[in-house]
């Protein structure tokens, strides 16, 4: 792993969409767990998109992953969570807090971080505004799955206490 903060930011994105993924899957956010993985999926599918422009190679990395973790978000909507609602709700609020913070974090250049004291430039030179608008949509589509879930699993409790 290089010392460069953009590199490091994707590979602690990247392993972060992996764990939590596979663990919203495990604990039943299935709608969550497959929007975390889809986006990685998506970034792959962008790179290839988008492989004959090295400059664009960002962008389309970007909007790959956005659509990746839509697609495969809408796709985890078909199963019903195992998760209980207030599992749903706790992981919707995480990634409220994250989405808001990890935007926060890179639309201020990462300042006042030690490795990025030495970047004229912040620690994000080469992220524009288009970048950080789409980590934020899919912090909030993810952390819509993680309340629309929640939704559901409130409706299944109710309909089964009614039974």
């Amino acid at each position: 792993m290089g010392s460069d903060p953009e590199e490091f930011f994707v590979y602690v994105w990247a392993a972060g969409c992996v764990i939590g993924g596979l663990v919203c899957l495990l604990i039943g956010a299935r709608a969550v767990g497959l929007a975390l993985l889809g986006s990685l999926l998506g970034v792959v599918v962008g790179f290839f998109v988008v492989s004959f422009d090295l400059d664009a190679l960002p962008l389309g990395a970007v909007t790959g992953a956005t659509i990746g973790a839509i697609l495969a978000g809408l796709a985890g909507l078909a199963w019903k969570p195992r998760a209980s609602r207030s599992v749903l709700m706790a992981l919707g609020v995480i990634v409220v807090l994250a989405g808001i913070g990890g935007a926060t974090y890179v639309a201020a250049g990462g300042y006042g971080a030690v490795a990025c004291r030495s970047y004229r430039a912040g620690c994000f030179p080469h992220v524009d505004g288009w970048a950080i608008a789409l980590f934020a949509l899919d912090a909030a589509w993810v952390a819509f799955l993680c309340f629309f879930q929640a939704a559901q699993a409130t409706r299944a409790d109710q309909q089964e206490a009614l039974a």
